[in-house]
């Protein structure tokens, strides 16, 4: 394992890394109009034509080294064609992905949605949608908090042995769902 680890940091050259990068360069120039275009089309088509943006670099990469063996007169459609054309697509896409994360920090940190950690790490902010989530799942259990208690109330205004049952069953279940909303609001206000 190790000397195949090493034959491949031999064996790879600047010439593919350029082609990457150019790759690179040309799927963001390609995306935009594409992401512009798609933008006023429903979430499901806009994803479905998005998804087929990996492509671009895909193809880029085969012209790329298509080019790259007709210039220097190597045979095409070989291993060593393959070889170059998939190592120049899966670098691309590298760059991209690393780009993108470098991009994301970089505006977050900008706009002060990211916070440096701390040791404890207690700095990191939640984001709206969680928050937005937590808050409407604590008042779907305090609705049907509201709604066992008014059933327990009844239940033991209308008396009888075979409400006994029921309320020791709703005051169950009335305690998990105290429970779990106590769970829900201590680590919404972590």
């Amino acid at each position: 394992m190790e000397e195949y680890f090493l034959y491949l940091i031999d064996n790879f050259s600047l010439t593919v890394f350029l082609m990457s990068l150019g790759v690179f360069i040309l799927t963001s120039l390609i995306k935009i109009p594409i992401k512009r275009a798609t933008s006023a089309f429903n979430e499901a088509k806009r994803q479905g034509i998005n998804t087929l943006i990996i492509l671009i670099p895909l193809v880029l990469s085969f012209l790329a080294c298509l080019v790259y063996f007709l210039i220097e007169n190597r045979p095409i459609l070989t291993y060593s064609y393959l070889s170059c054309s998939l190592s120049v697509c899966i670098m691309s896409i590298t760059i991209y992905l690393i780009y993108a994360r470098v991009i994301i920090i970089i505006k977050g940190i900008i706009s002060g949605k990211i916070n440096t950690f701390t040791e404890d790490k207690t700095d990191i902010d939640i984001s709206p949608d969680i928050q937005l989530e937590q808050n409407t799942e604590i008042m779907d259990i305090q609705k049907r908090l509201e709604d066992l208690i008014k059933l327990k109330q009844l239940l033991e205004s209308q008396g009888g042995i075979h409400n006994i049952t029921a309320i020791v069953e709703t005051n169950k279940e009335i305690a998990s769902l105290q429970a779990q909303e106590q769970e829900l609001t201590k680590i919404k206000n972590q």
